[in-house]
């Protein structure tokens, strides 16, 4: 008897062993066709198109890339400085301290030209940047002083200055991007793009576990935590020349992007131009997402997915204090999730989501991200409801992954390509507006959320675990019916040879 639950425990343990090396197999396989059908296609397409492709992949991964480094700085920065319970109210005054900077990028589209946006904020970022690495081993204003309090200023300021590499540096890539780029372009090479990118962000990750653990040389945290602001800094240096390289090999007439909302451009008199000190010009980006839905619709997939995302982030910077007992543990936590992340995501874009996009079409996959978010957030609440604290942290982590990563290998593109039938002051302006202040806003709502429910209910108790499943049904639902009108309106944009705002 005990020989035959023996053979049967044993035929059991192949089964799995063969299923998991035949689907790893089949993995590997699909990303291999994936990306020769990809490069085929690529191969085909003018040598223009190629190059367009190639740079733009570039300066994306290099922006990921400085980016992906001091984006999991700045959480152990404030959490050892300031503290955790006061990221929220970061979240909240991020908004504000947004608005001039708001107003200053509406005043520079009106003067520069897209190119020399990047060449501004790379430059910017990357020398702000060393003076925040300078700063961060200051013995009384960075890392050094272990006094954790809300009234140290830096961090908060560094705070401040990573929260908008996001809506300025990366938005002004994709914006970009975006105005050299037309549909066809964007359907076919964007996801492998992104997948360029998250290739960058698992570089990043592996850097910044190696720093922090040793592995290159045995540092300081504090040391470790500079050498990678310094390495971000520098990589976004080389941004501009980049660009530079692309506008030099690349004809204009190859950089028109969407040929309607071109001619739209061009033909605009000089006197519909707005005054340099005009109020008008500088409210035109926020008086174009609020006059038109489908602006606005752009703006909602990005608010849900946010709410949704910092819901679980808060949760997640709980338990990686939980789990660290040093400030460079807490760091390799954040960046081994983040890793984790981009190595999904980069999975994601090679596998499927080009494939899903030429195959279904904008409308059909803007629906898939909030079905794909909501089932994994079903996996994770009935985790939670079972009761076994290991299954719900392994749930809540592969959540949290996959949530993020659909985000950037998926829903990221897909909201880029929104704004390629809209004109220059929806493509920069209005996208500012809503990549700075609405990501804020949907952050501070997602973590305004959680500090409410921490408050009124106890933790784990049944009345928190159905709030909890309450809010995420209803977001998903909101989110799933507003993709599937500003789908429908995209389709019908494009066919009719649309721009958005022309009327303007």
């Amino acid at each position: 008897m005990m020989l035959k639950t023996s053979g049967s425990l044993f035929l059991g343990m192949c089964k799995i062993f063969n299923d998991v090396v035949f689907g790893i197999k089949d993995l590997v396989v699909g990303v291999v066709l994936n990306v020769y059908t990809w490069y085929k296609g690529l191969r085909s397409a003018d040598r223009h198109v190629q190059i367009k492709f190639w740079l733009l992949s570039a300066i994306f991964f290099l922006t990921i890339f400085g980016y992906t480094l001091v984006k999991e700085v700045k959480d152990a920065v404030f959490v050892y400085i300031v503290g955790r319970e006061y990221i929220w109210l970061a979240k909240i005054l991020t908004i504000f301290m947004l608005a001039p900077l708001v107003f200053f990028y509406s005043y520079l589209v009106d003067r520069i030209r897209r190119y020399q946006l990047l060449y501004f904020y790379s430059v910017a970022f990357g020398s702000l940047g060393l003076l925040f690495a300078w700063l961060v081993g200051n013995a009384v204003y960075g890392l050094p002083n272990t006094d954790t309090s809300p009234w140290r200023i830096f961090g908060w300021l560094y705070y401040f200055f990573v929260e908008s590499y996001s809506p300025f540096l990366v938005s002004v890539f994709w914006a970009f991007a975006n105005s050299v780029s037309d549909p066809q372009f964007s359907k076919k090479n964007y996801s492998m793009m992104v997948a360029a990118s998250k290739f960058a962000g698992v570089l990043a990750s592996l850097a910044g576990v190696a720093m922090l653990g040793g592995h290159f040389i045995k540092l300081t945290d504090v040391v470790s935590y500079q050498v990678l602001m310094v390495c971000s800094s520098l990589v976004i240096f080389v941004i501009p020349i980049a660009v530079k390289v692309l506008i030099t090999l690349v004809p204009g007439n190859m950089l028109h992007g969407y040929e309607a909302a071109y001619k739209f451009e061009k033909t605009r008199s000089n006197e519909e131009k707005k005054d340099a000190g005009s109020s008008v010009s500088l409210m035109s980006g926020l008086r174009m997402f609020m006059k038109y839905p489908y602006v606005l619709g752009i703006f909602s997939i990005l608010f849900f997915h946010e709410v949704v995302a910092n819901v679980l982030n808060y949760l997640k910077l709980g338990v990686a204090q939980e789990a660290s007992s040093s400030v460079g543990e807490y760091g390799i936590f954040l960046f081994q999730v983040a890793g984790e992340v981009h190595f999904a995501g980069m999975v994601f874009s090679i596998l499927g989501a080009s494939f899903l996009v030429n195959r279904f079409g904008e409308r059909i996959c803007l629906i898939l991200n909030p079905l794909l978010v909501g089932f994994f957030l079903f996996l994770y609440m009935a985790a939670w409801g079972s009761g076994s604290l290991g299954l719900k942290c392994f749930m809540f982590n592969v959540a949290l992954v996959m949530i993020r990563a659909l985000n950037y290998a998926f829903n990221y593109p897909l909201r880029e390509a929104l704004y390629i039938p809209t004109v220059k002051d929806v493509k920069f302006k209005s996208k500012s507006w809503i990549d700075s202040f609405g990501s804020k806003i949907s952050k501070s709502a997602g973590s305004s959320f959680n500090g409410l429910v921490e408050n009124f209910f106890c933790i784990g108790s049944v009345l928190f675990f159905s709030t909890y499943s309450v809010f995420f049904v209803a977001v998903v639902a909101m989110w799933t019916l507003s993709s599937y009108w500003l789908g429908n309106r995209y389709e019908k944009v494009i066919k009719n040879n649309e721009v958005i705002g022309a009327d303007e």
